[in-house]
Order: structure tokens, then sequence, then C-alpha cells
């Protein structure tokens, strides 16, 4: 058996089914057996464009979490290693990274109140959500210019850069079949906050202050855009960084 290491290339290639059929095969034992392996595949597994598209069906009855039925083994696979891949492990990598592909807050009861339901979806928010699998780099400002990019804005780390929270990753959830922007940053003691924004045909707001969810809140509108800025319990300090953002956010 060949025990030269796997490179992030090939992995990425055998996600592709790019490889030789033996090497599709070197690689899907390689995960079968070895957990380190396993979990480097469901991290280069993570292409937000194909989650996106594959959660799509989601939308009626959101907020689900679903993860696509195990595909046919091809010639050369061990039987039931994709299967492990994607229903074991993955499944609350998945959850956790949501991430970025876009997971689905839909509303029957209240279906204009965008901010109850981002609420209810951060409140389930961990510090393990955002630092079980953290994105590279590369990745995290990608994340970033693609959802500023489906609101129709041009968003950078440094343009969003506050002191007392660090970026962590960027994914539009949909509400009411329209765009949602999520911002996702740890404070520093690991608490998640999010900063949540969607165009919105309103004038410009000042800043309400709540409790949602058990959460610390602050909404406005600005600029063509309803924002909510929300997380832990410390009212002021939510009302301090929401200052310093309505001044980074402005269009």
């Amino acid at each position: 058996m060949d025990m030269t290491p796997l490179t992030d290339e090939q992995i990425v290639a055998f996600l592709d089914d790019a490889l030789p059929a033996e090497e599709q095969a070197r690689v899907a034992l390689a995960a079968a057996n070895d957990p380190s392996v396993a979990k480097r595949i469901e991290r280069l597994a993570v292409d937000r464009d194909a989650l996106n598209a594959g959660f799509d069906a989601m939308l009626a009855v959101a907020p689900l979490i679903a993860v696509p039925d195990a595909p046919a083994n091809e010639p050369g696979q061990p039987s039931g290693w994709r299967h492990w891949v994607l229903r074991g492990s993955a499944a609350a990598a998945i959850f956790a990274v949501g991430i970025g592909a876009g997971l689905f807050l839909a509303r029957t009861d209240a279906p204009d109140d965008w901010t109850v339901a981002v609420a209810d979806y951060q409140v389930l928010y961990a510090t393990e959500t955002l630092t079980t699998l953290p994105l590279p780099d590369a990745a995290r400002r990608t994340s970033l210019a693609r959802t500023g990019a489906a609101l129709g804005l041009e968003l950078t780390e440094d343009a969003l850069a506050v002191s007392g929270l660090a970026f962590q990753r960027a994914q539009i959830l949909s509400f009411n079949n329209a765009p949602l922007a999520q911002l996702a940053f740890l404070d520093s003691n690991g608490t998640p906050f999010a900063l949540c924004f969607r165009r919105i045909d309103a004038e410009d707001s000042a800043p309400v202050t709540e409790d949602l969810a058990g959460l610390a809140s602050v909404t406005w509108h600005q600029d063509g855009f309803g924002f909510i800025l929300i997380g832990g319990d410390d009212a002021q300090a939510v009302e301090s960084w929401q200052k310093q953002f309505a001044d980074r956010m402005g269009t």
C-alpha cells in the first residue's frame, strides 16, 4: 500500500473525481482508515457554491439541516466510505460552518420580522460553531467578498475591523426568498456575535437596543439596508460596536 502522504491538491482532485481510478481508491481507503485524512476531506469538501445549490430544497421547511444521501460507490471505492465521511462527523461540520453556503431562515408566523428569525438562529451558536473548522485566511476573505457582492456591497476585513471583535466568516442566508448576509465574529471571551443585514425599503432609522431570544441586539436602518448586531448579554458593548459598524457600513 502506498504510504505517501496525501497533498491537499490530491484530495481536491479526489473530491472532483479527477484522479485515476487507482488513486481514487487509495484516497478513499485512506479516508476509511485514517480519521485525520477523513477530516481533511471534510474541510476541503466545504464548497460554498455547491452547498448553496444543495440546500435550495430547504427553503420550504427551513431551518432544517440536511445532508445529501451518499452516492453509489464508484468501482474501487471501499463500501460505505463516503457515507461515513458525509453522514458522520461532517454532519456536525456542515452545521458548524453553515456555512458560507447559505442555510435558510424561513418563518410563517412572523413573515416580516427578519430580526426575530436571525435571533432564533444566532441563539444556537456556540464558540465551537466558529472554531471547530476555522476557515483559512483566503477562504475567509473570499466568503466576505462573495457575501458583499450578493448584497451589492464591497466588504473587506480591514473595513470591518472593530476593537474587541474578531471576524470569523461570512455567509449568505435567505429570508422570504431574498438574500440576508451574516458576518460572524467572536469576542475576546469566545462569545459569538453576528452582524446581519438585508436590503430593505425603509428610511434610515436610529438604532434600537433590545433583548431578542435572550441575546443583546441593536437594530437600525441605513442606506437602504436593515441591520442587526446580536450576541451575548452585554448591551453596552453591542451598542458600542454598532456605532463602529454603522460608520463603516455607510454606502
